[in-house]
């Protein structure tokens, strides 16, 4: 994890001691961001065993001895710190994350599997995510779980920055909508930006926003990106901006408008000339 964030261009700031568990690193980005992490860190492996499938790898979530009970996962509520739940085959040189929350609270130990296939393909493309079938938790019933499946995400090495900005963006999502956002990049993952310092004073060509909060328009698009609750708010904007896109262009819509309302509806519309109703 250390080798992989300095071969990223960050300077880790502090790193807990090897031997306590869950590792604990802050650092700073290339663009001066600072983040931290709590990694719930295991060693993925392939070990043949005996009446399991032969191209099986795994790791086991466990710290300690096996005594039966449920640990939680730590959560930073002023999410400062981002939890990561993942197993790293070092010697292969990648990485395979579980979804922390739908893993909270876990017992020590389970294991989880994963296939030769799904490390080829995290080798061949360097991140990739799939859907596993969950059999757990194993305190709850199968009329409790509420998912039966989940989202894994993989990695190489040079990839491990990319997980700690998904798990960012994607923390408390449900299975089906973690792997949208981990099948596509661009909505986590945040380009390499010189420094505020380094940046000229905003020219009269950028946006009026821009010159407003004196950023270019990539420092404002990395803020959206990182603060979790305004990227939401953008997200649902843009969702009602295409919306709107698509009404107007469906046949008998012959009037469509945005609405700014605070808790109102999104959009005023007419139909075949008809009364105006909203959505």
């Amino acid at each position: 994890m250390l080798t992989s964030l300095r071969d990223a261009g960050c300077r880790v700031i502090y790193a807990s001691a090897a031997d306590r568990a869950p590792f604990i690193i802050s650092f700073e980005t290339p663009a001066g961001e600072r983040m931290g992490i709590v990694a719930y860190a295991f060693l993925a492996t392939r070990t043949p065993t005996k009446n399991r499938p032969t191209d099986e790898r795994s790791f086991q979530i466990k710290y300690g001895p096996d005594d039966k009970g449920l640990h939680e996962l730590w959560q930073d509520s002023l999410g400062l710190f981002t939890t990561l739940l993942l197993g790293i085959d070092p010697k292969e040189g990648f990485f395979v994350a579980a979804d922390p929350e739908l893993h909270n609270p876990t017992r020590f130990y389970i294991r989880l599997e994963f296939k030769d296939m799904h490390a080829e393909e995290i080798k061949t493309q360097g991140w990739y995510a799939w859907e596993r079938e969950r059999r757990g938790p194993r305190h709850l019933s199968s009329e409790e779980r509420t998912f039966d499946f989940e989202a894994l995400v993989g990695g190489t090495a040079e990839h491990f920055l990319d997980l700690v900005r998904f798990e960012r963006a994607a923390q408390g999502l449900p299975p089906g909508d973690r792997q949208l956002v981990a099948e596509k990049p661009e909505l986590f993952a945040v380009p390499t930006l010189p420094r505020r310092d380094s940046v000229e004073s905003p020219s009269s060509s950028l946006h009026p926003l821009a010159a407003e909060f004196e950023l270019e328009p990539d420092q404002i698009l990395e803020l959206i990106a990182n603060a979790r609750r305004l990227k939401m708010a953008v997200r649902g904007w843009v969702a009602e901006e295409k919306l709107r896109d698509s009404l107007s262009l469906t046949a008998g819509v012959t009037h469509c408008e945005r609405l700014d309302e605070e808790g109102g509806p999104d959009l005023r519309i007419r139909w075949k000339d008809g009364p105006p109703m909203t959505v």
